[in-house]
């Protein structure tokens, strides 16, 4: 069974998002040390964008980024999870073939990306570490949980690699062989690209090492760490 986790941190981080606050209704001021009611004015702490969260110093409200995730170049947060339990893509992007769908939909009770093929050569699309900036990923790892549901389950069959940026020399992480019909774990780490200390986004890509395949590729568990 897949595990899911958030870990979210209380040390604020600024410039990662705005900051919105409301005071209380009651007009009563109160030494407040939680997000749900935070300062003299007990007001409530909210941020923008999904990428962050909200922090209470006890006296102002403050914001962090979600997971822990480091700052890009910019001061925005970069991004680190894609459970996809929201039910959305969550900035994950088509690169290729051009028309290629990307949907989230659930697979026995988890929601999960889902990319469904006629005949396959090969897929690819973008996960978005930085939404502007940069930021030093060297000595993280990128993770993932693929799944070629329909293909056949005898032998890899297919095949699972990522790159940073994008697919080209020296910017490979490294590929797998995958079989059908089971979920299958990919890490590799970041430091096999060497442009993974200005790195913006990931490219995943999936195929096949000859094998037909007409069904669904299933991702889940994105995470880098």
């Amino acid at each position: 069974m897949r595990m899911r986790y958030f870990a979210l941190t209380g040390a604020a981080l600024a410039g990662c998002g705005d900051v919105k606050g409301t005071p209380g209704t009651d007009g009563r001021a109160c030494a407040g040390d939680t997000i749900q009611a935070c300062g003299l004015a007990c007001v409530p702490c909210e941020v923008s964008g999904d990428r962050t969260v909200p922090t209470c110093d006890g006296s102002a409200c403050g914001f962090a980024c979600k997971n822990s995730a480091p700052a890009c170049s910019d001061s925005t947060c970069s991004r680190t999870q894609w459970t996809f339990e929201s039910g959305m893509l969550d900035g994950i992007t088509p690169r290729s073939p051009n028309g290629l769908a990307l949907a989230v939909r659930n697979l026995n009770g988890a929601q999960a990306l889902a990319i469904d093929i006629t005949s396959l050569t090969e897929v690819s699309f973008r996960v978005p570490v930085c939404l502007s900036g940069v930021v030093d990923m060297r000595p993280k790892r990128f993770s993932l949980q693929v799944f070629f549901q329909g293909g056949s389950g005898v032998g890899d069959q297919y095949y699972l690699q990522a790159s940073v940026p994008s697919p080209q020399p020296n910017a490979y992480l490294s590929q797998i062989g995958v079989p059908g019909q089971m979920w299958v774990p990919y890490t590799a780490p970041f430091s096999a690209s060497q442009f993974s200390g200005t790195c913006s986004d990931v490219t995943v890509q999936a195929g096949t090492l000859g094998g037909a395949f007409s069904g669904t590729i299933w991702f889940d568990d994105i995470k880098i760490e």
